[in-house]
C-alpha cells in the first residue's frame, strides 16, 4: 500500500488548510481528526509528532484524514465529522439531524444532580408530607428529559444515580430518537437501568405511568440572528425558538411542564443568555414558585429553576432550589 505523506508533513498541511479557511479551532480540529483516524490519544499523537515525525502515513489513512479536513473546510461541525460528542465524561454518538450537546449544558445536568441528591437524602420529603400524595420516598426519582435529542442530559443523570432515578427521554424526531436509543445501548450494560425512550412532542406529551418529580429541558430557544455557519448543519427545529425573542417554544413548553409535574416537582430549563428575565416571567405566569435563575461557566444567565406548588400549602415546605457552585 502506498504512503506518500510523512506524519509531520500531513499534520502541517492540514493545519495550513484549516487556518487558511478561517477555522478558528484549526489545531484542535486537526488533532481530533488525527486521533480519531489513528485511534490514539492526544498525548500519543503529541509524542509521535515529536519523536516520529518521519513516519509514513498509508494512503488509506491520508485519504480519510483529508476527507475529514475537506468537510471541516465546508464548516461541517467536527462532531458530525467524527460522529461523536463528549459530554459529562461520556461519548455520545451524533450525526446530521441530531442536535450536538454543548459543554455549557453540563451546568444544567449538575443543577439536576444537586436537586436529585438532596431529594434522595430526604431534604425534600417535607414537601411531600405537606400534600396528600403519600409518595414512597424510597422509590426512584422520576425524571423527564423533554426535547432530549441525543439523550445527553437524561442519560448523564441516569449514569450518575443508577437505580435511584428513572429517566424518560422524550423526543419527536425519529432520527434523534434513534441516536438516543443507540447511546442508551452504548453507555449502559445489560445489568444497568437504562433511560426509557418515548417518541413524542414535548409540547403535547402526556403518556406517562406516573407524574415526574423533575423535568429537564434544553429546548429550541435561539432568537433570530446571524449564527456561525456550523449551525446551518444542525436541525433547525432544535435551534430556533420562534418569535422575535426566540421564546415562543418556551412559552408553550413551561405551562405544559407545570401540568405534567407532581405537586412539589421541579422544572429546570436552558435558555439564551438574553432571555433570563423573560423565561422567569413565563415560569411565574405558569404558576411556578421559588423561581431562580442560574449562570453558566462563562457567567452568563442560561438556566431557570421553578417548583410546582400550591398556594394553600406553606411556603416553608417548598423544595429548595439546587445549591450549585462552579
Amino acid at each position: 500500500m502506498g504512503a506518500k505523506y510523512y506524519l509531520s508533513f500531513l499534520y502541517e498541511k492540514c493545519i495550513k488548510i484549516l487556518r487558511g479557511n478561517s477555522i478558528q479551532s484549526y489545531r484542535h480540529d486537526v488533532e481530533a481528526i488525527f486521533c480519531d483516524v489513528f485511534g490514539c490519544s492526544w498525548s500519543e499523537l503529541q509524542i509521535a509528532l515529536m519523536n516520529n515525525r518521519g513516519a509514513r502515513i498509508t494512503d488509506e489513512k491520508s485519504e480519510q484524514i483529508l476527507a475529514c479536513i475537506d468537510r471541516r473546510v465546508q464548516h461541517q461541525p467536527l462532531q458530525y465529522i467524527l460522529q461523536k460528542a463528549e459530554f459529562m465524561g461520556h461519548t455520545f454518538r451524533v450525526d446530521g439531524g441530531v442536535f450536538i450537546p454543548r459543554p455549557e449544558t453540563e451546568t444544567l445536568v449538575r443543577l439536576a444532580c444537586s436537586y436529585i441528591a438532596e431529594r434522595i437524602k430526604g431534604v425534600h420529603n417535607a414537601a411531600y408530607a405537606s400534600t396528600d400524595m403519600h409518595r414512597d420516598t424510597n422509590a426512584p426519582v422520576v425524571v423527564y428529559d423533554l426535547c432530549a435529542g441525543s439523550g445527553a442530559i437524561g442519560i448523564s443523570v441516569q449514569k450518575e444515580f443508577g437505580n435511584k432515578v428513572q429517566v424518560t427521554l422524550v423526543e419527536k424526531s425519529g432520527i434523534a430518537l434513534e441516536f438516543a436509543n443507540l447511546n442508551c445501548l452504548n453507555l449502559f450494560s445489560d445489568s444497568e437501568i437504562r433511560p426509557k425512550c418515548s417518541k413524542d412532542d414535548a409540547l403535547t406529551f402526556n403518556n406517562f405511568p406516573e407524574r415526574p418529580d423533575l423535568i429537564l429541558s434544553n429546548p429550541p430557544y435561539v432568537p433570530p440572528r446571524n449564527l456561525p455557519p456550523e449551525l446551518s448543519f444542525e436541525p433547525k427545529s432544535a435551534l430556533y425558538g420562534g418569535g422575535k425573542r426566540g421564546l415562543h417554544f418556551i412559552a408553550n413548553l413551561v405551562p405544559h411542564a407545570f401540568s405534567l409535574l407532581q405537586l412539589g416537582g421541579a422544572f429546570i430549563i436552558e435558555h439564551d443568555e438574553k432571555q433570563g428575565d423573560g423565561v422567569q416571567e413565563i415560569f411565574e405566569s405558569a404558576g411556578f414558585t421559588g423561581v431562580v435563575g442560574y449562570k453558566d461557566l462563562n457567567d452568563r444567565s442560561r438556566f431557570v429553576f421553578g417548583v410546582k406548588w400550591h398556594t394553600d400549602l406553606p411556603n416553608s415546605s417548598i423544595p429548595p432550589a439546587p445549591t450549585f457552585s462552579h
